[in-house]
């Protein structure tokens, strides 16, 4: 039995199913050609101290990851030299905390099209698992620059729209250039 629940565990963080659906998003804002950017905010409620929590991502072409503000990760430009985006994971936990939790992302392209996909989890110490999927639940502004308080977890969001669903993992041109749909799967588990 104990063998099965691997196998099963093992399938489902291969399918992506874990994970829920995640998509390609971007900011719900139009923005003008040339290098734009797209911040991405989610709150996340805690029950109980978290043990672990992980990101997997990709993005066009660059992006930073910050927890409660604090930086998780700093822009990180994802190679493509070989035309061929790699997925990136991130751990983190020092920075959560029991309550209100905010993850912010900035995504940073520098021309063509524009998006992020990634999910992963944070693990309790009660046992419970919250899932991560960017999708709509993902609130989205795209501009300039903004100021160094939209990481942060008082940050009034309220304005912002929901993110912009683009595509599942399969959208081109990603899916030709990434292993996205082999890693984050399909809506409902498909490939």
């Amino acid at each position: 039995m104990k063998k099965m629940l691997a196998i099963l565990f093992a399938c489902a963080v291969v399918t992506g199913a874990w994970a829920g659906d995640c998509y390609w998003i971007w900011g719900a804002e139009k923005v003008a050609d040339g290098i734009s950017r797209s911040y991405f905010r989610l709150n996340v409620e805690l029950d109980d101290d978290a043990i672990a929590g992980e990101l997997y991502t990709i993005a066009d072409d660059a992006m930073e990851l910050y927890i409660n503000g604090s930086p998780a990760i700093k822009q990180v430009f994802f190679d493509q030299a070989d035309k061929r985006i790699k997925i990136r994971k991130y751990e983190f936990k020092k920075e959560l905390k029991k309550g209100k939790n905010t993850l912010a992302v900035i995504v940073i392209n520098k021309g063509g099209p524009g998006g992020v996909i990634m999910k992963g989890s944070i693990r309790l110490a009660n046992g419970k698992t919250i899932d991560l999927a960017s999708n709509e639940q993902w609130k989205s502004l795209s501009a300039p620059t903004l100021n160094a308080n939209w990481k942060k977890i008082a940050y009034n969001d309220s304005s912002w729209k929901s993110a912009f669903k683009l595509g599942d993992a399969s959208l081109k041109p990603w899916s030709g250039m990434s292993d996205a749909v082999n890693f984050f799967g399909l809506p409902g588990g498909n490939k």
